[in-house]
């Protein structure tokens, strides 16, 4: 049997202990006797704690729709219909002791039925997760429980509500259990003390089991549309042996601690989809992103000399936007020095005079930049970024 006083903080009732300021004794045989009772019910029974000044009374007669209930150490009761109650019907409780008289009534509310989320879903441990359900009636309120050997409970007041969100962070990573129950409160009566309540509940038939990972951090480094680099690490560890495709490909690993690597058999063009994915474990990762179009640089002028303490003004065209921006670079084998906005219509960047080291000839490059999307339990900091470059390259020469 579960202890009522388990039970009861389960089903959300504090019971109170009152000192009254009659003298009444464990059963309830001193004069002006009044009782506090607290019942948690489902169709099929529940328990009963009956206090009479904070002390449990343990020989009160106790019935649940007739029933007897059995027990009564500590004043905890055990009531078990033969027939449960169907959704809809009546629970009606009455608990007599010496003089005193407590009569409830409550309404068993309808069961209601978990439609998300689906079972073995992966979540990172920073994504909210969402509970939906439906219900043929609204109960009072509702509890939504999470379950990985400890409970944590989050009540909605709202019993026409049909959806509920765990907050991101509420869960850490483990395997959890996801129910909803609804909530009914009764009414109480007659010779009672305060704290005294009722209530009816209904949980799921069926609960979801989720996982909860630790956030996987997804970044594909300098990928264009025919290929590229995927970072994969989870809590800052490399993700090895993973599985990992793009566009039907597989991606390798050099080495453990390394990063994916491919190169696409068939190169996707400007416009074309990049599609992405990857497991291990329980994770399932997807991402795509469009290849966006190369641009073509207008300025500087190929074969340029710029003094050192000049600016470069880097000019292009292009009959698309980049999503992520772009990036403007000037390089030699053995020298990068780069400018980027994240603005998508940009057709122009400074480089600043004095940043350059004096010398090249460097060639000058344009990135368009487009972000894709990825889903499943991936960190807040993973990116899906594909990237075009000018083909025509001009070459400058920076001057003392």
């Amino acid at each position: 049997m579960i202890p009522i006083d388990k039970a009861l903080r389960a089903a959300g009732i504090a019971a109170l202990l009152l000192v009254p300021a009659c003298d009444d004794d464990d059963n309830g045989s001193g004069p002006a006797v009044t009782l506090q009772v607290t019942g948690s019910f489902t169709g099929e029974g529940g328990e009963v704690l009956v206090t009479d000044g904070g002390v449990g009374v343990t020989g009160a007669v106790v019935t649940l729709n007739g029933t007897a209930a059995t027990g009564g150490t500590d004043g905890e009761y055990t009531a078990t219909l033969g027939a449960p109650v169907a959704p809809g019907g009546e629970l009606t409780l009455e608990v007599t002791d010496g003089g005193a008289m407590v009569l409830g009534t409550a309404t068993v509310p309808a069961t209601p039925a978990l439609t998300g989320p689906a079972q073995d879903a992966v979540f990172a441990a920073t994504q909210g997760i969402e509970v939906t359900w439906t219900s043929a009636t609204d109960p009072d309120r509702w509890v939504v429980e999470a379950s990985d050997g400890t409970v944590e409970r989050f009540d909605v007041a709202d019993g026409a509500a049909r959806a509920f969100t765990i907050p991101g962070g509420a869960l850490a990573a483990d395997t959890w259990e996801i129910r909803v129950i609804a909530h009914e409160d009764g009414v109480v009566s007659g010779d009672l003390e305060a704290g005294s309540a009722m209530e009816v509940s209904a949980a799921v038939a069926s609960s979801p089991t989720v996982f909860v990972v630790e956030p996987v951090r997804v970044q594909t480094l300098a990928f264009t549309g025919a290929g590229g680099s995927i970072a994969i690490t989870q809590g800052g560890v490399a993700v090895d042996g993973a599985t990992v495709e793009v566009n039907g490909q597989a991606a390798v690993q050099p080495a453990p601690g390394e990063n994916y690597q491919v190169t696409l058999a068939a190169p996707v063009a400007a416009g074309g989809l990049i599609a992405l994915e990857l497991d291990f474990g329980v994770v399932h990762v997807e991402g795509t992103a469009t290849v966006p179009e190369a641009p073509v640089v207008t300025a500087p002028a190929d074969g340029a000399l710029i003094p050192w303490i000049e600016d470069i003004d880097v000019a292009w065209t292009s009959t698309a936007d980049a999503s992520a921006g772009w990036v403007a670079a000037v390089y030699d084998p053995g020298y990068l020095f780069y400018v980027s906005t994240t603005n998508p219509a940009a057709r122009t960047l400074v480089i600043p005079g004095g940043f350059v080291n004096p010398g090249g000839p460097y060639q000058v490059t344009v990135h368009a930049v487009n972000a894709g999307e990825l889903t499943g339990p991936v960190s807040l900091t993973s990116t899906m970024n594909v990237r075009s470059e000018n083909v025509v390259k001009p070459s400058i020469t920076v001057t003392p």
